[in-house]
């Protein structure tokens, strides 16, 4: 990945692998997923990213 957008989503850093602003959705995974988080991507609302 080289050029990777990060962002936090409930206080913790996701990298955002694709956005689509018509869904208002953005394609996520953690950075450093912890044991009650999913390891691979998911889907998140746009409303809950917060730039760093």
């Amino acid at each position: 990945m080289k050029n990777a957008t990060f962002a936090r989503y409930h206080k913790k850093a996701v990298v955002i692998i694709s956005i689509s602003e018509y869904w208002s959705e953005a394609l996520v995974r953690y950075v450093h997923p912890e044991a009650k988080q999913p390891k691979g991507a998911f889907k998140i609302s746009l409303n809950l990213l917060k730039e760093f």
